[in-house]
């Protein structure tokens, strides 16, 4: 929730089962390619939904695209390959953030040479080359000023 008021909105909890969260549905306002049409064929809002294990944060969310989109890193099931490597500490908003990266094509994170969608892939570079400018389809900004304030080892006190 802290993610979508730093994103301006643009990141927004839809739904959430058990209490703790098992499951997350979650909407992303950023444009990405919703088919092998792209650029004419952009979808400006993606649902996710992410599923914890009684393991997590020790065990890797499962994140899955409830929206059809195309993306070297997205399954043709819906499912995002997160990498393979899961570090324990990242939180669920790094998480919806790397989800973030991916959908909008940040080549900070993009894997096109070891691609989830061998096809996306091969699109995604020819399109790239044809349309450089549309890629990564939005920049993220976030709003540094609504980061809450955290306690640092010297500033606490006992």
């Amino acid at each position: 929730m802290r993610l979508g008021v730093r994103a301006r909105g643009r990141v927004t909890v839809c739904e959430t089962v058990g209490t703790p969260p098992s499951e997350i549905i979650v909407a992303l306002d950023y444009k990405t390619a919703a088919s092998p049409r792209f650029p004419d064929d952009v979808r400006e809002t993606t649902r996710i939904k992410i599923v914890l294990s009684a393991r997590y944060p020790f065990q890797e969310p499962v994140v899955d695209i409830l929206d059809p989109v195309f993306n070297p890193n997205v399954y043709a099931s819906g499912r995002v390959c997160l990498g393979k490597k899961w570090i324990a500490t990242e939180g669920l908003d790094l998480t919806v953030l790397r989800v973030i990266k991916i959908l909008t094509f940040d080549p900070e994170i993009l894997n096109d040479w070891a691609p989830a969608h061998i096809e996306a892939a091969h699109w995604y570079k020819a399109t790239r080359a044809a349309h450089p400018a549309s890629f990564p389809t939005e920049k993220i900004a976030l709003d540094e000023e609504a980061v809450v304030k955290r306690v640092t080892w010297g500033e606490a006190k006992s």
